[in-house]
């Protein structure tokens, strides 16, 4: 969690409003989920009742892993309309996540996300759009894992 925390404190700096939600089977403790603990902008949610509303009522999903064996939370949240942050380098990651287009591939040491990138990341109404029409389509009937073999997720 120390990636995703220091790009929230990156937020933070630039002044920008953000809700911080994390989904994990991991038990809250030690020194990263004291401090999430103790900020009104961090809120944990236990994965084992992770819901698509969840994913839903979020604009991005967060992934700095440094390794994704099927990336299932990046293709969920692709599917539920809500675009990716993840890290460059991890061949599952760029594999889903077209930068620009359904996302941002930034640097998992976060070298590259300076104030621009961080504007570019919350004003960017297009891609919100974009994934927005996405989830129309799976919620029609049109199964995801077809957006993806089509190229759109």
């Amino acid at each position: 969690f120390d990636k995703a925390l220091a790009l929230m404190d990156k937020f933070e700096q630039a002044g920008k409003d953000y809700l911080f939600i994390i989904a994990s089977q991991i038990d809250p403790y030690g020194p990263y989920w004291e401090r999430i603990m103790r900020n009104p902008r961090y809120v944990y949610a236990n994965a084992n009742i992770y819901t698509d509303s969840l994913i839903r009522g979020c604009d991005y999903l967060v992934s700095l892993s440094s390794c994704e064996s099927w990336g299932y939370s990046i293709r969920e949240a692709l599917a539920n309309g809500v675009a990716v942050i993840g890290s460059k380098g991890v061949p599952e990651i760029e594999r889903v996540v077209k930068d620009g287009m359904n996302g941002y591939l930034i640097d998992r040491n976060l070298t590259d996300v300076d104030s621009a990138m961080i504007d570019k990341i919350f004003d960017d109404k297009p891609i919100f759009l974009h994934w927005i029409e996405s989830a129309k389509a799976c919620n029609d009937g049109e199964k995801w894992e077809q957006l993806f073999r089509r190229g759109e997720l």
